[in-house]
Parts: structure tokens; sequence; C-alpha cells
């Protein structure tokens, strides 16, 4: 299993619960939580993503396997862009949504 250092694992966690609330939301119900109020990612590494979920008044974990292996430091990176249009781990983030969505719609 691929680990990132803490400086990459936290910013991807504040991106994801900043800018992608609602995706969290989405990556969950679609993985394995469907009736989740809210979710919070609150770990990855090469493998995957946990997620706090919330469903009414329990909380529970839920870890949900990238679609594809995250497998390189310059994989996952934390760089600052002026909108997230053409940003590749932004795209690789949005994917997940739609195809989380897409599964959720089934």
């Amino acid at each position: 299993m691929q680990t990132f250092s803490r400086e990459i694992v936290d910013a991807v966690l504040r991106h994801m619960n900043s800018d992608h609330r609602d995706d969290n939301l989405v990556i969950v119900r679609a993985n394995g939580a469907p009736e989740a109020t809210d979710a919070t990612m609150t770990a990855l590494d090469g493998d995957g993503g946990v997620w706090s979920v919330r469903t009414g008044e329990l909380e529970a974990d839920l870890r949900v396997k990238w679609t594809i292996p995250v497998v390189e430091r310059g994989d996952i990176a934390f760089h600052w862009v002026k909108g997230h249009s053409g940003h590749q781990m932004n795209d690789f983030v949005d994917s997940l949504a739609v195809q989380a969505s897409q599964r959720a719609a089934r």
C-alpha cells in the first residue's frame, strides 16, 4: 500500500472537505452508505480513501477503493489552481463523484 506525507494527505483532505463537500456525500452513498446524511474524508492512501459517514445519529468509517491505484507521489500533489477545470487531480476526484452518482442512480 502506497502512503503519502502528512502534508499531502492534509492538503487533499482540506480540498475534499471544503471544495467537494457535496461530492463526499455522493461518493459514500454510492459505495456502501446509501442513507448517509453527511460525509467527511478523513484519510487516504494509494489504495483508497476513508470517509467518516453520518447516518442519522450513527457515525461510522467507510473505506472506498480508488478506481485506479495512486502509486507515485506525482499522482497526488497539492497545487493551488485558479479554477478547477483541467486540473488532473481535481478531474480525477470529479470522475469518482460522477461514477458514484451513476452507480447510485441505477
